[in-house]
């Protein structure tokens, strides 16, 4: 078992990576939509989550266990450092004029905010920003439209 601090980053990487791996609505549709291996950025953040856990010196809030077949589990406690992730996908959502936070703000929020571990990931597969809401904001209109 390895245990690291729940920290901002590890918030924004969790983020990216929960969409990469299980939501299916716009936040995955806007990233397949920029063309980018899903999978190989899914892997990417697999290590980088366990690299920023080992490396915190504190085991405050999020726990990472490895199970026999290898496969990596993250316990975080509900209460731990997420807020400003939220805060931010928050301010998202109001720029964008919506009345609702979807995973499309905790998206934008996490590749708009990411630490430099995360940004360096996420430009190494060519997702900016730009490019990310671009694509939200392209799935948007043509679903209410």
């Amino acid at each position: 078992m390895h245990a690291g601090e729940f920290t901002e980053a590890t918030a924004s990487m969790l983020a990216v990576l929960s969409i990469l791996r299980w939501e299916r609505k716009v936040a995955l549709a806007a990233l397949e939509k920029l063309g980018i291996d899903l999978d190989a950025v899914a892997r990417e953040l697999d290590e980088a989550i366990v690299t920023e856990g080992n490396s915190s010196r504190r085991a405050e809030g999020l726990r990472f266990y490895a199970l026999p077949s290898g496969q990596q589990i993250i316990d975080w406690d509900q209460d731990g450092p997420r807020q400003a992730l939220l805060n931010h996908a928050e301010e998202e959502a109001q720029k964008m004029g919506h009345d609702y936070m979807g995973t499309e703000h905790l998206l934008l929020a996490a590749v708009n905010h990411a630490c430099p571990r995360l940004s360096q990931l996420l430009n190494r597969h060519g997702i900016t920003y730009g490019q990310t809401r671009d694509a939200v904001v392209d799935l948007l209109a043509d679903r209410f439209n």
